[in-house]
This record gives C-alpha cells, structure tokens and sequence, in this order.
C-alpha cells in the first residue's frame, strides 16, 4: 500500500501507518466514530528492529538530534521518520534543532524530501561545503535577537 501510494503522492502525503479494521465505528447518527478507533501502533527501533547505526560522525549526530527530538532511545539511518511516528510539529522541532546546532536553516520542502538520517545528514553535508546561500544562516543568526523594526510613518504619509 505505502509503495502504492508512494507513487502517487508527495512523501509528506504518504500515510505513516496503516491500521486494518473489520468495520468502522458510527456514531448515533451513523458518522464514523474516531474516538472509538484504535490509535496506530507506532514502530519504535528497538533492538530487534536496530540496523547499523554506526555511520559517518554526522550521521551519528543527526542520529542523536532526532532520537533526542522524537523521544527514541536511537534512529537507525535508514529509518523514515513518519514512520516512526513524527508529525508535522515534530519535523519542525527537528528543523529547528538542525538550525541551534549547526546554523544551518534547512527549507521545510528539503527537510520532508530527506525524512532520514543519512539523507538528512548528506543534505548538510552539501549545504555546509557549498557556498552560503539562502539555506544556511549567517553567522551569529541563531543566536539573534528577534525584535522587529518599527515603520514609522512619516508627515507625507511614507515610511521611514
């Protein structure tokens, strides 16, 4: 099904997991009930499902950054991270992260495209060696403050 629907939709429309029922819940007024539906078993690595997690240092790092933002004991670095069960929010969480510890601010459609941590990884790989652009931040900019300048009207009627 996920190949299937791989094909047809972006990435970030592909569900993260799939949960057969016999027959769907009605309410009273014979709408489905979805607080009656189970919620879907989340896989989680654990050392059954654990692969090489030994990678090239940043792997390890991106590794770590999104264990520590999922709240997973660790991430094999072929692991998608929909599917183990970060949502949208969390993909934020993990741009952030990226940005505090790397200065790199990663473009949300690049982030959803590299949804593990060895793509992750590479994309910034490529980020950092190439040249600064509009996808890393400058130096000091994570640690600016975030205070909007004020627009003054002036007597004409303009901004200053």
């Amino acid at each position: 099904m996920r190949r299937h629907l791989a094909a047809l939709l972006p990435a970030h429309l592909v569900p993260s997991s799939f949960v057969l029922v016999d027959r769907l819940p009605l309410t009273a007024h014979g709408k489905i009930d979805r607080t009656a539906l189970a919620p879907p078993a989340v896989r989680r690595c654990t050392p059954q499902t654990r692969r090489d997690t030994t990678g090239p240092g940043r792997e390890r790092d991106v590794a770590e950054l999104v264990a520590t933002v999922l709240g997973l004991a660790e991430v094999a670095p072929d692991d998608d991270f929909a599917d183990l069960g970060a949502t949208s929010l969390d993909m934020i969480r993990i741009q952030a992260a990226v940005t505090a510890r790397w200065g790199t601010r990663l473009a949300a459609a690049d982030l959803m495209d590299a949804r593990t941590v060895r793509r992750l990884a590479a994309l910034l790989d490529r980020t950092r060696n190439g040249a600064r652009g509009a996808g890393t931040a400058p130096p000091g900019a994570a640690r600016a403050p975030g205070h909007p300048l004020p627009a003054v009207r002036t007597v004409k009627g303009g901004f200053k």
